[in-house]
């Protein structure tokens, strides 16, 4: 009997050990699996947040593709504008030195006129006040 005694009293310390040893696995294994849930959480927000911060960068490039390409319709719309302004001044150019042409050659021609018909046959000149009246005069006088 006092060996069965001191097989249970064996027994029983061994069988103490065996349960705090379960207890504290069992214990650390929560805290383990707390832990990861805890960091696998942690990870599905940082990639959310990663996905979100990656849409924003290429929102951006968009956007700055967007302007970039926008910039550069502005400056050929200007570079065409000054372009026809140029053309427009150097018509205007010709045009008013055409119109200068063109008088100096009606002068020239007036004056040709009344030249050519300034002495008639009669000796009289016409003398031309206005382009519309002529005015008749005797040179002799």
């Amino acid at each position: 009997m006092l060996c069965t005694a001191f097989r249970t009293e064996q027994s029983d310390r061994v069988e103490e050990v065996l349960v705090n040893r379960y207890e504290r696995l069992h214990t650390e294994i929560l805290h383990l699996q707390e832990k990861f849930d805890l960091e696998r959480l942690m990870r599905f927000q940082a990639e959310e947040d990663l996905r979100k911060r990656e849409e924003l960068c290429e929102r951006g490039k968009r956007a700055h593709s967007n302007y970039e390409s926008l910039l550069e319709e502005v400056k050929k719309t200007s570079l065409s504008e000054r372009d026809i302004i140029g053309d427009l001044r150097k018509k205007n150019n010709e045009l008013e030195l055409e119109v200068c042409e063109l008088r100096k050659l009606k002068r020239k021609w007036v004056d040709d006129s009344n030249a050519a018909q300034g002495e008639s046959s009669s000796g009289m000149k016409i003398l031309h006040v206005s382009p519309m009246i002529p005015i008749f005069y005797n040179a002799a006088l």
